[in-house]
This record gives structure tokens, sequence and C-alpha cells, in this order.
């Protein structure tokens, strides 16, 4: 990666849709890192240039556990990057940040 290169920021459902499309198209496979953690505070999600990553829907995952539905994200302080997960159907869920994934990336201009 360049110099002018970060993990990418998702901040509207177009970009979003236009990520997932792209993804189906080429036929890619695998989880894609995204630039946002909550590790300065638990719950508290930022993207790289400090603004607030969108909760809820369009973007984070949905599950079924044996409590009935969860909301990504859900994993507490072992779970502090920003994926779009592949067992999630590409939606957002928080995942440990040691995990191989790609990165998805985005220029600066």
């Amino acid at each position: 990666m360049g110099s002018n290169t970060i993990l990418a920021s998702v901040k509207s459902p177009d970009t979003f849709r236009d990520i997932y499309e792209y993804i189906i198209a080429y036929g890619l496979t695998g989880s894609f890192w995204l630039g946002a953690s909550d590790t300065a505070v638990e719950g508290d999600w930022h993207w790289l240039d400090g603004s607030r990553v969108s909760r809820g829907t369009p973007y984070w995952a949905i599950h079924n556990s044996f409590t009935g539905w969860i909301q990504e994200p859900d994993g507490g302080t072992e779970e502090n990057c920003l994926a779009l997960d592949v067992a999630r159907k590409f939606y957002f869920n928080d995942l440990p940040c040691t995990l191989p994934h790609h990165a998805l990336c985005e220029e600066i201009v």
C-alpha cells in the first residue's frame, strides 16, 4: 500500500451496497478489515478520521443465538476491530484485531 492509503470507511448505505456488489461480482472470499475500532472506549466505535460509526441497520449484522437475536457489535473488550464479515453476509462485525483478514483500503486525496 502507498503512503496515501488507509483502511476504508463506510459512511453511507450506497457505499456499503457498492462494496458488497463488488465483492459478489468478482467472487472475492474471506472477510475484510475496515478502518474503525472501539479500542479507545469500549462500545464507542470511530472511523480513523475520528467520526462515529453508524450503529444498527443497515450496517451491523444480527444473528440468532441460544438467547435470541443479537445485534453486533457484541464482542466486548476481546473484539475491537471492524470487519465486513463473510460469516455475517458481509455486514459489519466486531472481531479480534489479530485475525488474518484482507484489508479494504481507500486512497486519501
